[in-house]
Parts: structure tokens; sequence; C-alpha cells
């Protein structure tokens, strides 16, 4: 039945008169999966999950690539009892978060992760240096943002060297957001994520992973015990089996994946 549709939606609409609309019902689809909702915290989905999945009780956060601490105040908003850790490399952001650390349950460190322990180099627009894109790979600005680059030297750490020093039994929720290093970050926790002490991680995919050759089967490969969601603007989206034609879409997303064994202690009736 569906092969019908398509067909016949092929027949009538596959005509040069018809691109402008099909680019618009592309895009329009695109929001409607949530890709390209990247406008405020409510339209991408985060306040929704964070409210349904983290809403109460004394959970574990990882806020990785914290920036000024956007993500930070709105767990600590919806659950005070939330302990978060929080990751900013860069170091004029970072005087901006510490700030943060008064706050009871919060802690704040001066450091990134990565597959290995190393020092590098972490690129800013030129003219304005502590953006919220600020990332390790120059061509980010050189080819996308198509901007001169302010860089800092920062440290990366691996999270599985420090959930053994912090001694952390199980973090509840991971969320990465580091302008395309998030695959990296991962690597460095192989250990962690093999014996199930992380329930559910947060990550972004977007055209930065384009620069790197990354795909989300990548994630798919390395998470094979997570279930995958796009996380939408009131609820999530499935992605069960791996599909390139919804997966490999390199624009802004949220990508949820919850470990299968921590599947029954969230309510998915979205």
């Amino acid at each position: 039945m569906l092969e019908r549709i398509y067909n016949l939606y092929s027949f009538i609409f596959s005509r040069g008169v018809f691109c402008k609309f099909n680019k618009l019902l592309y895009q329009l689809s695109l929001r409607g999966l949530g890709i390209l909702s990247y406008q405020n915290f409510k339209i991408s989905g985060e306040s929704f999950i964070l409210n349904r999945l983290f809403g109460k009780g004394e959970v574990v956060i990882f806020d990785v690539g914290s920036h000024e601490g956007r993500f930070l105040r709105a767990i600590k908003e919806i659950n005070t009892n939330a302990k978060v850790y929080a990751f900013e490399p860069h170091p004029k952001t970072f005087q901006k978060l510490i700030s943060l650390s008064k706050i009871d349950g919060v802690k704040v460190n001066n450091f990134g992760f990565g597959q290995m322990e190393m020092t590098t180099e972490l690129y800013d627009y030129q003219n304005q240096d502590g953006s919220p894109h600020a990332s390790i790979y120059s061509e980010v600005f050189s080819k996308i943002h198509e901007s001169e680059t302010a860089s800092h030297q920062i440290s990366l750490k691996c999270l599985d060297n420090f959930i053994e020093t912090e001694k952390i039994k199980t973090i509840d929720l991971l969320k990465i957001d580091t302008e395309g290093n998030e695959l990296n970050v991962l690597m460095g926790a192989k250990e962690t994520i093999s014996k199930g002490k992380i329930k559910v991680i947060q990550f972004e995919f977007n055209e930065f992973n384009i620069l790197n050759r990354i795909f989300l089967r990548d994630f798919f490969e390395l998470l094979k015990d997570f279930q995958f969601y796009r996380i939408l603007r009131k609820g999530i989206m499935p992605l069960r089996n791996y599909d390139s034609s919804l997966c490999e879409i390199f624009l802004f997303q949220n990508i949820l994946a919850v470990h299968k064994d921590y599947l029954s202690d969230y309510n998915y009736s979205f």
C-alpha cells in the first residue's frame, strides 16, 4: 500500500514545477522529526525530557560541554536533588560557569573529555570568543562558520578514569554537547559503558560530524546495548532499527540513547 502511495506521489510531484513545494515539505518534515529545533530549551525538547525522566529523585547527571550552564540551571530548577557534574574546558567560559558551583549539588570542572588524556587546542570565533560553538576542530570555523578563530590550550581527560577516581557508581544521564567531539567522549568511556554504569546518554548530532566522517551508525555500533530515540519537542521518536534515510541527516538534532537494562525504569508513554 505504501509503495503505491510513494509511486503515485512521485508520478504527480516529481516535476520541476513542484521543486519549491517539495523543498518546503522537506523542511517542514525535518522540524516534525526533531531536526533543526535548536531555538530554545523547550523547542529542542530538552526541557520536556528532563521533566519527564529526571524531574525527581537523587539522580547523577554529567553535563559535558556545559558552556555557561544553561542545561545545568535547567536541571536544578526541575530537580533540586540532582547531583550535577559540569565540564567546560574553555577558560573564558569557565569563569562564567564557576559561579554556579555555589549551588548545592553542583561540581564544575575546567576540562573536557576525549578518547585519550591529552592537551589540545580549542577553537572559537575570533570576535566572539566564549561562544557555544567552541570546538577542538578548527574546520568547524574555517569550513562551516567561515570565521577567523581564536584558540586556547585545554586539557582533555577520559571519562573512564574520572569515574574510577571519583568512585561514581552510576550516571543517570550523560549529556554531551562538544561540537563534533561526542563520539570521542564516548570512546573514552568504553569500560564504563560496558559495565552498564550509564543509564541514559544524550548527545548532539549535526553537520560537524561531516568534517570527521562520523556517522550515526558509529554511535549505534559503539552503544550496542542502548535503544536510540530522537528527541522531539514533546516526545521521542524511536530509532529501533538503523535506517540511513532517517539516521544520516547531518543537521542539528538531539539523540537519546537508553541502556536496555534500564528501559523499564522510565515511562515512555509519550
